[in-house]
């Protein structure tokens, strides 16, 4: 057997873990195919489309995990109305798998680090990768297992509203969105922020020492990553993008994540009060992965629901809102 089929046949091993994903494939860090396998669905998704999405989930990212001092990024996780999009570093290639995550989750944590650490020696082989710059294979399968037990672990939170009792506290927007900020009811953020579509950071709490990189800064870098991944994403017929969250880290117990998701509508005039402005506003935060993703995404809901209530309704947060309850609806226990 070639190491070209060896690579597609573990690709078909990641298909049938699950009749949920739809699509498993390997492309260069370009977005160049190298090997896909799909099974029919009635989402028609474009490979093309897939693999220029998942490089961008690691070109938009490279920068942040620098200025942090956070190096080797695992895994990207881009959820969309309709699929999530998976994608994993094997240097030098980057493996995708488009899981429908409404349908089924989470995925099978042991199977699925198995079958990357026989991926990652024949990619090693195929590519004649130096020896010296081989990373160690039971270590590279074992962070990425981890990382999706730990993406489905943690303690629940209750859903629930940060907005202040009513004559409480400050009618002032500002004054409210701190409010909101600093109700948050478990210490599982390093940092967190509210910021717009232009990288104005609105509010935030930064609990994060000696990095060179502020919280203003990180603010502004990953909300300029989201944007880019929602221009990016837009031929992909997968629907809004409602959450990418990103993991780095040296080894398999000391990981942290970025996550970015929408966080309501800001309606504001300008100077004259003649025009109505409109900016989109997300919630961007930097976090350890040691107390599990369940609590981060509970946490990261509750502050994007009060923000609703804030703000008014809107479309792409209350549906963020659902995918987070289907995704923290089955934990491994």
């Amino acid at each position: 057997m070639s190491i070209r089929e060896q690579l597609v046949r573990s690709l078909s091993m990641i298909l049938r873990l699950s009749k949920s994903t739809l699509q498993v494939l390997l492309a260069d860090e370009n977005g160049l195919s190298i090997a896909k396998v799909s099974r029919s669905s009635d989402i028609q998704i474009n490979p093309n489309a897939i693999n220029s999405v998942s490089a961008a989930t690691y070109n938009f990212s490279e920068e942040i995990w620098e200025d942090l001092g956070i190096l080797h990024q695992r895994i990207a996780l881009a959820f969309f109305e309709k699929f999530c999009l998976i994608t994993i570093q094997i240097d030098p290639v980057i493996l995708t798998i488009a899981h429908d995550f409404n349908a089924s989750w989470p995925l099978n944590a042991e199977e699925l680090g198995k079958i990357i650490y026989q991926l990652k020696v024949d990619i090693d082989e195929m590519f004649n990768t130096d020896e010296e710059g081989i990373e160690d294979l039971q270590a590279f399968s074992t962070a990425i297992r981890n990382i999706f037990y730990l993406f489905n672990m943690g303690g629940e939170i209750p859903f629930m509203s940060y907005l202040p009792e009513e004559g409480s506290a400050s009618p002032e927007v500002h004054d409210q969105i701190s409010h909101i900020l600093d109700s948050v009811q478990n210490p599982v953020f390093a940092r967190y922020s509210i910021v717009d579509q232009n990288g104005l950071m609105i509010d935030g709490r930064d609990l994060v020492e000696g990095v060179g990189s502020s919280i203003s800064s990180f603010s502004a870098s990953t909300i300029v990553a989201f944007q880019k991944l929602i221009e990016e994403s837009s031929n992909l017929n997968a629907g809004h993008l409602l959450n990418f969250v990103c993991i780095s880290g040296s080894d398999a117990e000391t990981l942290y994540g970025i996550l970015a998701s929408p966080a309501g509508v800001m309606n504001m005039s300008d100077s004259n009060g003649t025009r109505q402005i409109k900016s989109d506003l997300a919630l961007v935060s930097l976090f350890p992965l040691t107390y599990g993703m369940v609590p981060v995404f509970c946490e990261t809901r509750n502050i994007a629901y009060s923000m609703i209530n804030l703000l008014g309704e809107d479309q792409i947060s209350n549906r963020f809102l659902e995918s987070v309850q289907n995704l923290i609806s089955v934990k491994y226990e």
